[in-house]
């Protein structure tokens, strides 16, 4: 049989020393393992809200646009209107980053009406503080009447 020697005090020393250290790494190794898998899922998800945000964001725009085809209109109305979502369309381009950040800040809800109702209050606060959106707007519903009214003058036939 053979003989085994004991280590000397400076070895066993720094073989406690050693398995403490081994230890650490270990226990920070094993805590990192539910950490980091936590934080890649909840970067998953603010990416993934993002890119519905901005799935929705684009369907509100693309509504605004489908109105703005109605500023040719025979209606004062319906031209205010057309000239509203222009400038709609103008604002949300303008602002589309930022907005999409907003409403992942304010942890909105993935649902239209919410987005629409944040996107309008946002518009609406923002040219309230201008304090010059009726003004634009009768200024574009007068433009488009006075270049409709050029081409094709309104009138009533006689039968």
């Amino acid at each position: 049989m053979r003989k085994t020697i004991p280590p000397s005090n400076g070895e066993n020393l720094l073989n406690i020393i050693l398995a403490k250290r081994l230890f650490i790494v270990l226990m920070v190794a094993f805590f990192m393992s539910f950490t980091i898998p936590s934080a890649i899922a909840e970067n998953d998800t603010n990416s993934a809200k993002r890119m519905l945000f901005a799935y929705l964001f684009g369907e509100y725009i693309q509504k605004c646009q489908s109105k703005e085809k109605f500023s040719d209109s025979n209606s004062k109305n319906i031209r205010k209107a057309a000239a509203l979502a222009a400038l709609k369309v103008e604002y949300l381009n303008a602002n589309k980053n930022k907005l999409i950040g907003d409403m992942l800040k304010a942890e909105l809800s993935l649902k239209k009406y919410k987005v629409h109702y944040f996107l309008n209050t946002r518009f609406f606060n923002y040219y309230a503080s201008q304090s010059n959106l009726q003004q634009k707007v009768a200024d574009a519903a007068t433009e488009y009447q006075t270049s409709y009214s050029s081409v094709f003058p309104y009138h009533i036939p006689n039968f």
